[in-house]
């Protein structure tokens, strides 16, 4: 395992445990390494090792979000922060957050309710377009390729809470066969419905802690 991998997998292991400790008692638990500040994450495409950012470093609402190699800048950099729904009955499977970008103190949303519709920033209001959550996506007997020869595998999506279930964070990419491109916009577009789905490369995120983890710079 390398040094960039083994990070990569610690920082999701401790956003589990963040997230789990928000559902059942509403507080924020950060690692020792980010208790003296804020907790900041990228948005990480594990297939690129490329993160989420807002255009150009901008700060007006309706500014487009890419995708872009790791380069630390505040732009891509994004506070987690949960929306409280105290009447629900299954907290842990409520975690819905926003994510909120460390330049400009906007927070991503969904420009429209369509399958595609851009991903940009805008003012927090905290409503249906603005909240995310991370679900799993296993692989099934459907995803192997023969009998008996399937391995262990999971990706995480970045659902948004407009049309549960419905729309996904999505890199935008016109040829399937490969990986997006930098620079490629994002969307909110139907989730992939299983593991080997063909554009499911596009869909799988992770959150990784800015202190915790240096994404290498990719240099097309």
């Amino acid at each position: 395992m390398n040094a960039d991998g083994g990070a990569f997998r610690g920082s999701k292991t401790r956003l589990v445990v963040l997230l789990t400790r928000w559902a059942t008692t509403g507080l924020i638990a950060v690692s020792q390494a980010a208790i003296a500040e804020e907790p900041y994450f990228y948005v990480v495409n594990p297939g690129t090792r490329m993160v989420v950012a807002v255009l150009a470093h901008r700060n007006d609402d309706g500014s487009p979000v890419v995708l872009t190699p790791s380069h630390g800048d505040p732009s891509q950099q994004f506070s987690v922060e949960r929306v409280p729904r105290p009447s629900n009955p299954e907290p842990f499977q409520e975690q819905w957050f926003l994510l909120r970008a460390r330049h400009s103190g906007k927070c991503l949303k969904t420009n429209g309710f369509r399958s595609g519709a851009a991903v940009v920033q805008e003012r927090c209001s905290g409503d249906a377009s603005q909240m995310w959550r991370l679900r799993t996506v296993v692989i099934t007997a459907a995803d192997c390729p023969a009998r008996n020869q399937c391995i262990v595998g999971r990706r995480t999506v970045l659902e948004n809470y407009y049309d549960r279930g419905q729309r996904c964070l999505h890199a935008a990419n016109g040829y399937l066969s490969g990986p997006p491109e930098p620079g490629a916009g994002l969307q909110a577009s139907d989730c992939v419905a299983r593991f080997s789905a063909p554009n499911a490369v596009n869909q799988e995120w992770e959150l990784v802690y800015v202190q915790e983890w240096d994404a290498p710079v990719i240099v097309k």
